[in-house]
């Protein structure tokens, strides 16, 4: 005989569960209950893996089809190179703020362990990081769900992330613009969901400390909003502890930073950049282009990027993602700040007085409920922190490249309406499980098919686009043809402006080296001291000089290139690019301080 079990709802009450397949009285062999929990779980493990591949292929098709690949994705992968031999320090090396050290350039120096120096890291580590930061989003949707509210969160994140806009996939798939970061404060998030300290909490402070070594846009993207929700958080629940875990993770994830790299100075370790100045007029007319990069980025619009092939009519459905990402953080902005202020911890798919059961699809933990709206909070302090910070440093507003400070907002606002629609669904059968007739249930059924049948159109519909962009040409690395002349050239030492110079050493898979460069105040070519390591030009002599004239860089030219070392030889032009080379060795001075 089949028995009925019942389980406590978070807010006191109790539903009925699915019948026991197994009579009273005859438990299964705990050896067999264990054996069956554990193959179910390694099945899991397998199918969760082969998705993650078939994932990462994905993406890496799009990547190439939306980059070529430039010398800011280059030089991160020269880092890792550097790593991966064991120069883990990176002595000698002068980087930007955004060093990448201890975020991307440690999955480029596993990389290049296992498969060497290759052009496809320009497009393989940015998929795989992507495609984590989807698994993320994922399990962030599900988390504190189950049955049709998991699949719903679940689903709505990965149709928004897994099939990028045109837009979206010129930031999101290519490296290294903090989509690396992204995923670290993810992590951080996901830690410190319940607001307790443990392991959780100490996992959250080493990569939010690794976040803030490696690029600081990680204040913005993690440590921020952890601080302040956990400030909200002091605010629902009324007590200091409260939010006493996150405010202290924060903390302590910039102090161990600093420890860190007091420790490293001291050892040996790369010089940092001046950052560029933030000119304080341009703050006001970037916060209104955000808005409409913002949009471009969704899909909502596509006058700056194209659609990437995809026909109007396909790329217009873009508009209903865009609009459950703008409502699920309106949704979650009001609130964050009615609970802050009337200090309450309720979540907002909880049963109501009239409704008392547990929410179909919650978890049976009795914290379900401070899983949801701080795991929410943290979400949205993290939309509303990077437009502002893309106010104060993009230097021109109209320059579209300067959308890369955007996208984390677009995967943040994606995981939180992902976490939104769960919420809409879990409260739906709920409202469904407290009505009793029979003519009263059938209609909200009926409103919930219809809507996971638009739901799946919709992903099809963005499936369907990504396909149209994986159908165009792809943009191809224009670099690869002067790689290949300079080989068969026998010429493999060079100098280059920065858009021409990392590039084609990757390009090259190493064969070519060609050694960043940059015009002084005396208009002579010296060591550009950024990206680039001192032993690259120490006693170092040279073949040839490089510059792009499709990318100009500052002054470096053949009249500048004179200058330095008088007329030269031969003058050959590749493509865009043009080649000097002279009859003796070139000798570079060291760079300007920055």
């Amino acid at each position: 005989m089949a028995t009925v079990r019942t389980s406590t709802a978070d807010d006191g009450g109790s539903v009925e569960t699915e019948p026991s397949e197994t009579p009273v009285g005859a438990p299964l062999d705990a050896g067999e209950s264990r054996r069956r929990g554990g193959g179910r779980r390694t099945a899991i493990a397998l199918a969760g893996a082969v998705g993650l591949v078939g994932l990462v292929f994905l993406l890496y098709a799009a990547a190439i089809h939306a980059n070529s690949g430039d010398s800011d994705g280059a030089s991160v992968i020269l880092e890792g190179q550097a790593i991966a031999h064991g120069h883990f320090l990176l002595h000698g090396w002068a980087l930007s703020l955004d060093s990448f050290w201890t975020v991307d350039a440690l999955f480029y120096a596993v990389a290049v362990l296992l498969d060497g120096l290759r052009p496809s890291l320009l497009y393989a580590i940015p998929a795989l990081l992507a495609a984590l930061v989807i698994v993320a989003g994922v399990l962030m949707a599900r988390a504190g769900r189950r049955g049709a509210p998991a699949i719903a969160g679940a689903a709505t994140v990965f149709a928004l992330l897994a099939f990028p806009t045109h837009a979206m996939a010129v930031f999101f798939l290519r490296g290294p613009l903090h989509i690396g970061t992204t995923l670290w404060a993810l992590i951080a998030f996901a830690c410190l969901r319940k607001g307790r300290f443990g392991w959780g909490w100490v996992i959250a402070v080493v990569f939010l400390a690794a976040g803030a070594l490696g690029d600081l846009q990680i204040l913005v993207l993690g440590i921020a909003p952890i601080f302040l929700a956990g400030l909200v958080a002091t605010l629902r629940t009324r007590t200091w502890r409260g939010g006493i875990a996150q405010v202290s993770a924060a903390a302590a994830g910039v102090a161990l930073a600093e420890i860190v790299r007091t420790i490293a100075k001291a050892l040996g370790t790369f010089s940092v950049g001046v950052a560029n100045p933030t000119s304080l007029h341009l703050i006001l007319p970037n916060l209104r282009h955000a808005a409409s990069l913002g949009a471009e980025l969704a899909g909502v619009r596509s006058t700056l990027f194209g659609t990437g092939g995809v026909p109007t009519a396909l790329q217009d459905v873009h508009i209903v993602g865009g609009v459950v990402m703008a409502a699920s953080f309106v949704a979650a902005l009001v609130m964050l700040v009615r609970d802050a202020l009337l200090g309450r911890q309720r979540d907002a798919g909880a049963a109501t007085p009239a409704a008392p059961a547990r929410l179909p699809g919650a978890s049976d933990a009795s914290s379900a409920a401070p899983l949801l709206w701080r795991l929410d909070d943290m979400l949205v302090i993290g939309i509303i922190g990077v437009p502002i910070d893309y106010g104060a440093l993009a230097l021109a507003p109209r320059d579209i490249e300067y959308a890369r400070y955007l996208a984390p907002a677009l995967i943040f606002a994606a995981i939180l309406a992902g976490r939104m629609v769960a919420r809409a669904v879990a409260s739906l059968r709920a409202r469904s499980a407290a009505r009793h007739a029979a003519v009263s249930r059938r209609a909200p059924a009926a409103a919930g098919r219809a809507a996971a049948l638009l739901g799946l159109a919709v992903a099809l519909c963005f499936g369907a686009g990504l396909g149209y962009n994986l159908a165009q040409r792809d943009p191809g690395q224009p670099g690869a043809q002067l790689a290949s002349w300079l080989e068969a050239h026998h010429l493999t030492e060079g100098v280059g402006s920065y858009w021409a110079a990392s590039i084609i050493t990757v390009e090259s898979r190493g064969k070519v080296l060609i050694r960043p460069v940059v015009v002084d105040a005396d208009s002579h070519i010296r060591r550009y001291t950024r990206e680039s390591d001192s032993a690259w030009y120490s006693g170092q002599q040279f073949q040839f000089f490089v510059y792009n004239l499709a990318i100009p860089w500052g002054s470096d030219d053949s009249a500048t290139a004179a200058i330095t070392w008088g007329r030269p030889q031969h003058s050959y032009a590749v493509g865009s690019f043009r080649v000097l080379v002279w009859p003796k060795p070139l000798v570079v001075g060291p760079g300007p301080p920055t």
